[in-house]
């Protein structure tokens, strides 16, 4: 039900892949909880090496098991899924083994206390709601991004992953602000001096490192898309999504095709034979825009295809004319029969 929600209707084939993968990544939940706490615990004993090594070998698993069982083995998505549970799985369980090497055991389980309870959530309050805000801000994206079809989801992808990549550079800037900062500023060895440089330091290094990063993150999908996918669709949507289309400069609805519209002081075309314009014309407050569709063969106004008649009424000429359209209000009509019968030379043509 929730991956529908975010896939939409237009996606509404993608969910069975979807579910497939989600089923088989939470498997690895548990581990990947427990590995975040021991890199945690690691960075803040200001040991980077082990969480580095265990990130090595995940991203060596996870490389090698997309190219097995994606390439080689055809399993696709689900394929794709396992390779990197098991790449998670094994992270968590080296990271473990990390501080055990360092004389903790980290397969005890304890059940903390309410004031160590009370204690973690006053630390671990300002990080959850960034956390929370974080994964709220990813799902709307993703949201949006696949309510907008196949071609566009998939234009999502590539952009998100290679926004991740970028960003995973500024991770060690992070975490040395997080290992270090705390004890310069709170700790036994309070230094606010070195904790001033160290903060000038990280915020030209993080700047530095964010153009050059964005420069990069926005070249490689601009200049080479085709690293990602060789489908030119998704291409196109990730260089220059199209535009919505321009309905200003679109032909108005109420206007058919081929037509014309006569307006007041336009001259008719073709021969009026000195028929006489309706007063209700010269009138400012009377204009009137007709249409006159004069290809259309069932026209009564088109006169190619009549034979002329010269004694035939229907046909003659000053019934014909296209120019003098009479309204279709009978109060009017009559007031224009009136006004003609008071011209001279117009007796008789009502």
């Amino acid at each position: 039900m929730l991956l529908s929600a975010f896939a939409g209707a237009n996606n509404v084939h993608i969910v069975p892949a979807a579910n497939t993968y989600v089923q088989i990544r939470g498997l690895a939940w548990p581990a990947i909880l427990i590995g975040w706490v021991a890199q945690s615990a690691s960075l803040g004993m200001k040991d980077s090496w082990g969480p580095l090594k265990a990130l090595a070998v995940a991203s060596i698993i996870n490389g090698i098991g997309d190219i097995l069982l994606c390439r080689v083995f055809s399993y696709g998505i689900a394929g794709a899924a396992w390779a990197t549970m098991a790449s998670q799985v094994v992270a968590g369980y080296m990271m473990v083994e990390n501080l055990n090497k360092k004389g903790y055991n980290a397969y005890a389980l304890s059940i903390p206390s309410p004031k160590e309870l009370i204690a973690i959530l006053e630390l671990a309050a300002p990080v959850f709601i960034t956390m929370t805000s974080k994964v709220a801000f990813y799902s709307l994206l993703i949201y949006f991004a696949t309510s907008m079809g196949t071609i566009s989801m998939a234009a999502h992808q590539v952009m998100i992953q290679t926004f991740c990549m970028c960003t995973v550079w500024g991770e060690p800037l992070s975490q040395t602000a997080q290992s270090f900062m705390p004890e310069l500023i709170y700790g036994v060895q309070r230094n606010l001096e070195k904790a001033r440089m160290l903060l000038k330091s990280l915020v030209l290094v993080g700047a530095v490192l964010g153009i050059v990063l964005g420069s990069i993150g926005t070249a490689i999908p601009w200049l080479f898309p085709n690293i990602f996918t060789p489908d030119q669709l998704v291409i196109q949507e990730i260089n220059a999504p199209p535009s919505q289309p321009n309905t200003s400069t679109r032909q108005p609805w109420w206007r058919p095709r081929g037509s014309r519209t006569m307006r007041h002081g336009e001259a008719p075309r073709g021969d009026n034979h000195g028929n006489p314009t309706n007063p209700q014309d010269e009138q400012l407050g009377n204009t009137r825009d007709i249409l006159v569709d004069e290809g259309d063969p069932k026209n009564p106004r088109n006169t190619d295809n009549r034979e002329a008649r010269p004694n035939d009424p229907k046909t003659s000429h000053r019934n014909t004319n296209r120019g003098n359209v009479q309204p279709e209000n009978p109060e009017s009509s009559r007031m224009n029969t009136d006004v003609r019968k008071t011209r001279p030379g117009d007796q008789g043509f009502t």
